[in-house]
């Protein structure tokens, strides 16, 4: 299973008022994207378990000026507990890759 998942969240620096996070650029190291990728990946988390894998690889996003401490404590915060109503994929995690490109 392959897939490229991203979502758009508000941005009043951008022309459009909105930003594409997810993939690379704009991923799990900024606690202001998780929301928005949550919603995306876990529909992907809950077939990857349906399926019987037990991982789902994504990526936690480049620094653009976030020093290593600070992204690499905003990706502690994923994944987020499950809330009221969400499916729980029991043993099953996100795992994401820790880059350090600038």
């Amino acid at each position: 299973m392959v897939s490229y998942p991203s979502a758009e969240i508000p941005d009043a620096k951008s022309k459009t008022g909105k930003t594409k996070v997810g993939g690379i650029p704009k991923a799990f190291n900024r606690v202001e994207h998780h929301d928005a990728l949550f919603s995306v990946y876990e529909p992907l988390i809950q077939a990857s378990a349906a399926a019987g894998f037990y991982n789902v690889i994504c990526f936690s996003g480049n620094r653009d000026g976030l020093d290593d401490e600070a992204g690499l404590k905003n990706l502690r915060h994923w994944p987020p507990a499950p809330a009221a109503g969400r499916g729980e994929a029991q043993g099953h995690a996100l795992h994401g890759n820790c880059s350090t490109a600038a």
